[in-house]
């Protein structure tokens, strides 16, 4: 059986842990999808930034599809209608409920929690390697 995997997470491509996370999850995947929260602003910074931050991930290599959202609704539909085996999540939401969290029990998707944040640092900090991990 395939294993096909979905991400949700907050991205942004200066973000090691961000990038670590698509590295770690993707290794354990034959296909990765990334839910990708699109904010519906008006601000044009905003926009431009989020359009920034989803064509950085349509052209990283470890991200097989990117699948937008807005909406809790929108995240709902993506979970029910796509035939992932396998949500992956930072472990921050290890302990407690998050939107969906139902519908993975209840199609038997698994639920996999990341522990990223031992890459804390932006790829511009030039700190060396051995420095970017908590001890």
């Amino acid at each position: 059986m395939r294993k096909y995997s979905l991400i949700i997470s907050e991205y942004d491509p200066g973000e090691l842990k961000h990038l670590a996370a698509l590295r770690l999850a993707k290794q354990d995947s034959e296909t990765l999808a990334f839910a990708f929260y699109t904010r519906n602003s008006t601000n044009t910074e905003e926009a431009v930034e989020s359009l920034r931050n989803y064509l950085h991930l349509e052209s990283n290599i470890d991200v097989d599809r990117v699948v937008p959202y807005s909406t809790e609704i929108d995240l709902h539909n993506i979970l029910h209608n796509y035939p992932y085996n396998t949500l992956y999540l930072s472990d921050v939401y290890k302990d407690s409920t998050f939107s969906g969290k139902d519908i993975c029990e209840n199609k038997g998707i698994d639920i996999q929690y990341l522990d990223i944040n031992i890459f804390k640092y932006h790829v511009g900090d030039n700190k060396p390697w051995s420095s970017m991990i908590d001890k």
